[in-house]
């Protein structure tokens, strides 16, 4: 997984505690963890989420690349203001593996508020994502 990379733009990493509960944000720029030009994970272990999404329009996205052109792009809509990424070593034949999740608000949200969405009843929410091959142009 060494040679893997991922590209995410966004502003802010969600800071946790001892058991995983976000308690503040700090900025990425000029951190380890700013992944918007697309970074070589290397030893870089992420159990991260993110915000401050980078958009194309309505769409943020994320790009994991397994170390040269073959990739896939994970896009979202505006419905999703958080991206979590989890890098694992070991997972099958001693390969790595990288997730990226999009989500409408970061875990404890039931309790913080933060990025929460309450329906009342009868009421609808839609969000639209998906994932789609790229390379390295694209």
């Amino acid at each position: 997984m060494s040679s893997a990379s991922v590209e995410l733009t966004a502003s802010e990493r969600l800071l946790v505690d001892e058991a995983a509960i976000p308690f503040g944000r700090r900025a990425v720029a000029g951190t380890q963890y700013d992944l918007s030009r697309g970074r070589k994970l290397g030893g870089l272990r992420l159990d991260d989420a993110f915000t401050g999404l980078g958009r194309d329009g309505a769409r943020a996205s994320a790009v994991v690349r397994a170390g040269n052109d073959r990739g896939a792009r994970l896009w979202m809509d505006e419905s999703f203001q958080f991206v979590q990424v989890f890098t694992a070593e070991g997972i099958a034949h001693d390969a790595g593996a990288i997730a990226v999740e999009p989500m409408t608000c970061p875990a404890n949200a039931f309790n913080s508020g933060d990025g929460l969405l309450v329906l009342d009843p009868r009421a609808e929410w839609t969000g639209a994502w998906g994932i789609e091959p790229t390379s390295r142009s694209g």
